[in-house]
């Protein structure tokens, strides 16, 4: 049935615009024509290109008006979809976005996966702005977005990635991130704390308590978590972190090392080591180079062919 065809209830003037009118048994056709008196009793779509509007009063064949459009989008002809826009004029984009990384070089590539069993639909070059974006344009320019979406298959779900698209008219860049660790160790050298690895706080020495100092969060050890930064002994004092302040959102954050033994704080021995974990929740990933903490590598691994699967729609010009 035709949406929102009106049920006339014999009274009414029905007047058609478009189309060509067959008046069945007297072969008078014209457009517009006048139909009066008539009571619709079928209305059907014959298909997307083309459908079939009767009225039947009875029957006597003469009063039998048959309406044939060409189209589904016929002129003042409302039947309740699409009445914005012509269908005609949505356009869709789909690809497959794979990563390819050089394990020597640390250089990454990108291609739209196109082979017998893929095909990559109103797409355009590929290429890199930036050295964490990813950017797609479109086979020609666009007037209205529809949608875009992109989604990193179960490959890199698995390492947690996510993505996103910052949408344009003529083009799509894409951003990847992942939930990743960062460690950073400091070491008491006999006077001082000295940082090795990803260093991202400073740590000083006051008496026996230590202290942190970072924009945001805590540190956690076996018995307390704070903010989002993890801490353990490392050292061969055999010594126990203790946290002794911290909290969400706090600059400091101060801890000692209790000396198992006597259970009080102590000042750190040489060689004491203490490391520091900062899981970074929304990791940028490259999209040129590898970068040296290895993400990337892990990632971008070719051996696991990652995919990020890509659909959009548009309404074109």
């Amino acid at each position: 049935m035709i949406p929102d065809a009106p049920t006339p209830d014999g009274s009414e003037t029905i007047v058609t615009e478009g189309g060509n009118i067959d008046v069945a048994g007297s072969g008078t056709t014209g457009s517009p024509y006048v139909v009066t008196n008539l009571a619709p009793e079928i209305s059907e779509i014959d298909s997307i290109d083309q459908y079939t509007f009767i009225l039947d009063k009875g029957s006597n064949p003469a009063d039998t008006v048959r309406f044939e459009f060409d189209s589904l989008f016929a002129p003042n002809f409302d039947i309740g979809l699409f009445d914005t826009f012509d269908i005609n004029n949505i356009v869709f984009f789909a690809a497959i976005l794979r990563p390819a990384l050089n394990q020597t070089t640390g250089v990454i590539t990108w291609e739209l996966i196109n082979d017998p069993d893929h095909i990559p639909v109103f797409d355009g070059a590929i290429t890199t702005p930036t050295t964490t974006s990813v950017r797609i344009a479109y086979k020609e320019p666009i007037e209205k977005i529809l949608f875009f979406h992109v989604t990193p298959d179960d490959a890199l779900a698995k390492t947690g990635v996510s993505a996103g698209a910052s949408v344009g008219l003529s083009y799509a860049t894409i951003h990847m991130s992942v939930p990743w660790t960062t460690r950073q160790i400091v070491t008491y050298n006999g006077s001082a704390w000295t940082n090795t690895g990803h260093v991202f706080t400073t740590v000083t020495q006051s008496g026996t308590t230590i202290l942190s100092t970072i924009s945001s969060g805590g540190f956690y050890n076996s018995e307390y978590t704070y903010g989002n930064v993890q801490a353990i002994y490392a050292g061969t004092n055999n010594r126990v972190l203790r946290q002794i302040f911290s909290g969400i959102g706090y600059w400091q954050t101060k801890w000692e090392l209790i000396d198992p033994t006597t259970g009080s704080a102590a000042t750190p021995d040489t060689n004491d080591k203490i490391v520091l974990f900062n899981p970074n929740l929304a990791y940028t990933l490259p999209s040129q180079t590898a970068d040296g903490m290895g993400v990337a590598r892990r990632v971008f691994d070719p051996t696991i062919l990652p995919n990020f699967w890509i659909s959009g729609a548009f309404l074109k010009n």
